[in-house]
Formats: structure tokens, C-alpha cells, sequence
């Protein structure tokens, strides 16, 4: 996108509530963020996202006409005078996982049934949080955890006979 265009697309981006009703879901302003990244100072690069579990319909368009419609959505959030000059799409069909409304009681219950089976561990998004700074706290956290039983069940201790 040209620095042509009133907008300045300072800053990190913005996330577009579902309220607003628009068929993307939030932009990136990815040469803004990381300026390092991008030598071309006559250009702004963003990322759009598109989709979600509310807007399955869009991403299953075709190319020409999920870009259509992100060139719609772009042109009338930011009131940009043309269309972007390069647009590349990649599809991540399951890239969030999105939590259904009974989530907040099956966590506690996979914490409960694992207490049964104390040398069970189990990782992921769906435990410690979807973001990659949960994910490796959790991660890390569940290593300690491990670590710290292996190595209470490899001390040698003395049976109460041979005190």
C-alpha cells in the first residue's frame, strides 16, 4: 500500500469487534511493527485476517473473490484512495482454536481425571492458553512438574527395616 494514503498506519494494527458487522476480522500493520523488516519506505505492508469460526463463508471464496472483498473491506475502514498494489493470501483453515461455551467446566474436569493418573501429562493449547506466551509458560512449567517427579522416584530410600 503506498504512504500515498492519508491513513499512517502508525502503530500495531487493530482488531475489528463483531459488533461493526465487517467481513475481516483485524489488520496488522506488520512495516510499522517491524520496520526493520521492510527496507521499502514507500510502502506500508499489512496483514489482514479473515474468517474465524463467524466467518467460515469468506476464506471458503476463491481467490478473486476473497480478495475482492478484503480490497471492499480495506478501501472502506481506512478510506484509501485505491486498492492495495500486491495481495497475497495463505489459508490457515483451524489456526485458532476457538473454545465453545462448556470449556470453562471441561478444563477443571481434565485437571481432575489427570490427578488419577499421576505419571499422565498432557500439553497444549487447550490446558495452559492459546497464546504462544501461555503455551510456553504452561510448557515449562509441565517440564518442571516432570522433572521434579522423576526425580523424587529415583531417590533411593531406605526401607523402615533398615533404619
Amino acid at each position: 500500500m503506498p504512504k500515498t494514503e492519508r491513513y499512517p498506519f502508525n502503530g500495531f494494527g487493530l482488531l475489528i469487534p463483531s459488533t461493526e458487522n465487517r467481513r475481516i476480522l483485524g489488520v496488522l500493520w506488520n512495516s510499522s511493527v517491524f520496520p526493520e523488516l521492510f527496507p521499502d519506505r514507500t510502502h506500508h505492508y499489512l496483514t489482514v485476517y479473515a474468517g474465524g469460526v463467524r466467518g467460515r463463508a469468506i476464506v471458503a471464496q476463491d481467490d478473486a473473490a476473497l480478495i475482492g472483498t478484503i480490497q471492499a473491506q480495506l478501501r472502506d475502514l481506512f478510506t484509501l484512495t485505491r486498492d492495495p498494489e500486491c495481495l497475497h493470501l495463505t489459508r490457515h483453515p483451524r489456526a485458532i482454536p476457538q473454545y465453545t461455551l462448556d470449556y470453562g467446566a471441561l478444563k477443571p474436569a481434565i485437571t481432575t481425571a489427570l490427578t488419577e493418573f499421576p505419571q499422565l501429562h498432557l500439553a497444549g493449547n487447550y490446558l495452559g492458553g492459546i497464546s504462544i506466551p501461555d503455551a510456553v509458560a504452561h510448557a515449562a512449567a509441565l517440564a518442571q512438574s516432570v522433572l521434579d517427579q522423576s526425580t523424587q522416584a529415583t531417590q533411593v530410600r531406605p526401607s523402615a527395616d533398615c533404619a
